[in-house]
């Protein structure tokens, strides 16, 4: 069976572009077909348009609760049980650039937003002020598209690495950390973004 147009075969390299472009399937669905093929994810980062500019990065692993290709059942929801929701249903989510390790910012997530980022590779998190789900973007623009998600040792944060488009704080600024804290001050650190 072929997975992606050119499929490398067992234990070969494949541009995680070519995952997303032919397997548009949730993060989690991806990530396991990748591990069951013993792939070595090569997620490609692009310059202008050149795609001579692709650098490769760390190998895709097996997400928690997913068996190795050696055999078993598979059940790759299984990962997101041991997900630690405080009393209120919800889970922080910290959210880092890809491309240069920024905080952008933080947010919560309940579990029916997290389903709905995994199912569709943007953040959607939960307002507690307004109590409804918002989609990073959907009136601004400034999406996110999920690259990566790491969940902490005690299972009650979750890291999630995004592409950011345009201003990640609704003040305007890359980041909502554009404030140091410096001899009992507020200083900011960056400039505001263009509208």
């Amino acid at each position: 069976m072929e997975i992606l147009p050119g499929f490398p075969g067992r234990g070969g390299t494949v541009c995680s572009g070519s995952l997303c472009l032919y397997m548009p399937h949730d993060l989690v669905t991806r990530q396991t077909v990748v591990w069951n093929y013993g792939l070595t994810v090569c997620r490609a980062t692009f310059v202008s348009g050149d795609l001579n500019s692709a650098r490769p990065s760390r190998p895709c692993h097996p997400p928690e609760g997913v068996q190795s290709r050696a055999g078993g059942t598979l059940n790759p929801m299984s990962a997101l049980e041991g997900l630690k929701f405080n009393d209120d249903g919800l889970i922080p989510a910290i959210i880092q650039d890809h491309a240069n390790g920024q905080v952008l910012m933080m947010a919560w997530m309940n579990r029916e937003s997290l389903d709905q980022t995994l199912a569709t590779n943007r953040c959607t998190y939960w307002s507690r002020s307004r109590q409804k789900f918002w989609i990073k973007g959907e009136t601004s623009g400034h999406t996110q598209q999920v690259k990566r998600i790491a969940v902490d040792c005690d299972q009650d944060c979750l890291l999630i690495e995004v592409e950011q488009v345009g201003a990640a704080c609704h003040e305007n600024y890359r980041s909502c950390f554009f404030r140091d804290l410096c001899d009992g001050e507020l200083q900011v650190n960056s400039e505001r973004l263009e509208a």
